[in-house]
């Protein structure tokens, strides 16, 4: 492995197209790395929220990981470092199943799925645009 890591490794989730791995670290890192392990594409520091390990890490499609703590709730990391936190503190319980293209959220009362938002509907819904959609709106 050309890019070491600091320590050792206590998770792994491989990507749905097996082209990345996400690892999870003992010093609260998140390393994405290509399944060669010949491009580290990110680093990510979680040691802020929380020091223990995440009660489970999945993947999101194909260009971002989620990760669940206890009373923490759920952090989404995407592939530039870019991150959204939700809160479910009030749940005994959250399941994360990985899809083809997203993440099902299981709770105690509900199910929900996170995804991307595809390209067309970010265009059609973003502030100003001029695209042919958003004009019929």
């Amino acid at each position: 492995c050309r890019h070491r890591l600091a320590s050792p490794i206590v998770d792994m989730s491989f990507c749905p197209n097996g082209r990345f791995l996400a690892c999870f670290t003992e010093a609260s890192m998140l390393t994405v790395m290509s399944t060669t392990f010949e491009t580290k594409v990110l680093d990510f520091d979680t040691s802020e929220g929380s020091s223990s390990p995440p009660l489970a890490m999945q993947w999101c499609g194909e260009d971002s990981v989620v990760l669940h703590w206890k009373n923490m709730g759920i952090l989404m990391v995407g592939p530039y470092g870019d991150w959204l936190r939700f809160p479910y503190h009030n749940t005994s319980s959250v399941y994360l199943i990985p899809e083809m293209d997203a993440c099902r959220v299981i709770t105690d009362s509900t199910v929900e799925i996170l995804q991307r938002v595809p390209p067309t509907t970010a265009n059609l819904l973003r502030i100003g645009s001029i695209e042919g959609s958003a004009l019929l709106l």
